[in-house]
């Protein structure tokens, strides 16, 4: 029988000799173009080269990349491979995910460079298509390129026999019509390699070691249901030389890697294997990943889109093969491209955390996989879960104002992430199930026309109070998270208050950082302001806000603090006092009031609050209130600060006050930017300095004297509203 092969191989080889010997001046005549079928047939009559020879015409190319087969490899001339027509492909869109992956079906075989390869669909069978050369990038447009720009092939199939021949060869995929339907179904090949996949379940992995080793196919796949990885054999052959237990343990992180995309994306973003809601499906395709010598933009990897694409390098192959990498969280790139892809297109991410949410599936596959559990890998390249978590608890339980996402301290998503990861353990603590909160969520987003009305952290937080039936309101502040006056109104009105301090919880150790009580009774319940307005003017009457460069008064009542109200700037230059009317629309029980400033400069230094039974700005006003600076207070929280971000809360003296008109009045120089130091400190004997300065009428010749029109007699508010206790 070996005599019998060995006859037959040197018979083909010597063929191959004789070919090229009489194809060495003949350049192949493709039908198509750029790689791509034109499909302008539609039967199974056209017209195939079915001349046996091998186009040596890009020989050269391709011994660069994809590589060549040796001519001793066996050209299996009969096989069947079963694919399944079954398998349903469901638009991004309609599961709200960025990319999902395509129709594409793994062959396990090989096309030699220029070699004739022949295929037999079922008569039956439509909607089909074959692609030798699972590289796609395009690289026309790089100078230089490190291989041909288009290294694939894309040939429609019909029912019947179908030839292809790509002169650069390669792996042999079969695509399918994204609406193409059917069962299992067997498609026929000649004239191909076996290439030595890895497929979880069915590979032994000490056999494909030997494989590996004696193969000549310059590119496999690594396969699982859920993970393809396509990937150069010389280089897994470096690993398996160097390494003994390699093929076992690329056996053990395919597991890894088809359970994650099972819990950390599919659960995670409420989906499940063979739903028969295509809004609820998994995908039935497995997610793939193409290393490739370069990539079209010139980067190491594509951080979105079908298939990810890596540069071929023995970083990236650790990444996608190596043990230690996956439960370390070194994979982090893969996974984030991943987390792109699975971004959501209704969302419940705000601007903040958008990039550290990319990451809760690493972070939940190294929480399951990491081996001390004790301690958490940096999965983050730099300032990772080690050193930001301690930093995020801390910042999260002080109950000094705050702004996540803007103040310096929480810029790194490793920091952000922790909220979020709090969210997912929360359900830990009632019955010990993890992560159900984001599996809901994501789940009602499809199915819910209510859902779908609402966005960012305003969807998060009314997903979040009606799973867990709480007002999770004392959780975001703490955190510095916005919500809408609307949607917080609206939950704090249905729930009471979360009674654990759960920003409080470190999910590494698994515990409570102090204590977890919580005290609800000096809650502040917001009053919605979305019927309110205003008026600012300054002491001459002057009209005093920039509604055409949206730095309207009205500004202060939408609930983001990334907008505010700004004085006005230009001529007419404004005079203080400045004052701000507001008109409530109805008379409410008014406890104390609130004043946000976010990032911007000209801070209120000090505010007087008076109220008005009419409201007319010629009448009588009473004041209620005087919010002073800090350094006038014995608390310095209880005065107005010149750093602060988020939101400040001053109460009205006991008793109770029903209020509709509100006048703020501003009778001194703001805190300036400018009186910070190099070293973004406040330098307040600057600030002080200058505001004496202006009050003295200039008699420091050190100081310049300020006039109106100087930055600090410019104001702004980015946020100011009313609050209530329940009593």
């Amino acid at each position: 029988m070996n005599m019998r092969n060995n006859f037959f191989n040197i018979l083909f080889g010597g063929i191959l000799i004789i070919f090229s010997i009489v194809g060495c001046d003949v350049s192949y005549n493709y039908d198509f173009e750029n790689g791509y079928d034109d499909y302008v047939s539609d039967s199974a009559n056209v017209t195939v080269d079915t001349l046996s020879s091998v186009d040596e015409s890009m020989f050269a190319q391709a011994r660069i990349f994809p590589g060549m087969v040796d001519s001793t490899e066996r050209r299996i001339q009969d096989t069947t491979i079963m694919i399944n027509l079954a398998f349903k492909y469901v638009d991004p869109s309609v599961l709200n995910v960025t990319s999902v992956p395509l129709p594409i079906y793994s062959t396990g075989l090989y096309a030699g460079p220029g070699e004739l390869i022949k295929i037999t669909v079922p008569i039956s069978v439509q909607g089909l298509s074959v692609q030798i050369g699972s590289q796609m990038d395009d690289l026309t447009d790089l100078d230089p390129a490190k291989r041909e720009p288009i290294v694939y092939t894309r040939k429609a199939l019909f029912p019947g026999l179908n030839t292809i021949r790509s002169p650069l060869g390669g792996y042999i995929w079969i695509r399918r019509a994204e609406k193409a339907t059917g069962g299992m179904t067997g498609i026929v090949f000649s004239g191909v390699c076996k290439a030595p996949d890895f497929i979880l379940g069915v590979t032994d992995p000490a056999k494909w070691k030997n494989e590996i080793l004696h193969s000549s196919v310059p590119w496999l796949e690594l396969r699982s249901d859920h993970a393809v990885f396509s990937v150069s054999r010389s280089l897994v052959q470096v690993k398996v030389e160097a390494d003994g237990n390699f093929a076992g343990n690329v056996e053990k992180v395919m597991s890894m890697w088809n359970e994650s995309f099972e819990k950390d994306f599919y659960y995670l973003y409420g989906l499940t294997a063979g739903n028969d809601n295509p809004e609820f499906r998994a995908p039935d395709f497995p997610e793939r990943v193409v290393l490739d010598v370069q990539l079209e933009d010139n980067d190491f990897v594509h951080w979105s889109g079908q298939p990810v694409a890596a540069m071929n390098s023995d970083y990236w192959i650790d990444k996608l093969t190596d043990i230690n990498s996956f439960r370390n969280g070194d994979s982090w790139g893969i996974y984030t491209a991943f987390g792109n892809n699975y971004n959501p297109v209704i969302s419940p991410w705000w601007s903040a955390v958008e990039t550290a949410a990319a990451k809760l599936p690493l972070y939940k596959a190294v929480e399951r996989n990491r081996e001390d559990k004790t301690t958490f890998p940096d999965i983050f390249p730099d300032n990772g879960i080690g050193k930001m978590f301690p930093k995020a608890l801390s910042y999260a339980a002080a109950d000094s104002s705050k702004l996540m996402g803007s103040d310096d301290s929480t810029s790194y998503d490793a920091f952000k992430l922790l909220p979020l990861v709090q969210v997912g353990h929360f359900q830990k603590n009632l019955d010990d199930e993890e992560w159900t909160f984001y599996n809901y969520m994501f789940y009602n987003i499809r199915s819910s026309d209510i859902y779908q009305s609402y966005s960012g952290s305003d969807l998060f937080y009314k997903a979040l109070c009606e799973y867990y039936q709480k007002s999770f309101s004392m959780f975001f502040d703490h955190w510095g998270i916005p919500i809408s006056d609307y949607v917080r109104k609206a939950e704090d009105s249905k729930y009471d208050l979360l009674n654990i301090a759960l920003w409080k919880y470190d999910p590494i150790s698994e515990t409570y950082q102090g204590n977890t009580d919580v005290n609800t009774s000096d809650y502040h319940y917001r009053y919605i302001r979305t019927n309110w307005t205003a008026e600012a003017y300054d002491s001459l009457g002057n009209k005093n806000d920039v509604p055409d460069d949206d730095r309207g008064v009205e500004k202060m009542f939408d609930g983001d603090r990334s907008t505010y109200w700004h004085s006005y700037y230009d001529d007419p230059i404004s005079v203080l006092p400045f004052y701000i009317d507001i008109d409530m629309k109805a008379e409410n029980q008014v406890d104390g009031f609130y004043i946000a400033n976010g990032d911007r400069e000209y801070r209120v230094r000090r505010l007087i609050i008076s109220t008005s039974e009419t409201g007319e700005k010629d009448g009588e006003w009473t004041k209620i209130l005087e919010i002073k600076p800090f350094y006038e207070c014995e608390n310095p929280s209880d005065g107005l600060l010149p750093n602060v971000k988020n939101t400040e809360f001053f109460d009205l003296p006991l008793g109770i006050h029903r209020l509709r008109y509100l006048r703020l009045e501003i009778t001194e120089p703001s805190y300036s930017y400018s009186n910070y130091d190099s070293n973004g400190l406040y330098d307040f004997d600057k600030d002080l300095n200058a505001y004496l300065h202006v009050n003295e009428g200039g008699v420091n010749d050190t100081i310049p004297a300020l006039v109106p029109g100087d930055d600090t007699f410019f104001q702004t508010i980015a946020e100011f509203g009313t609050y209530y206790y329940k009593k």
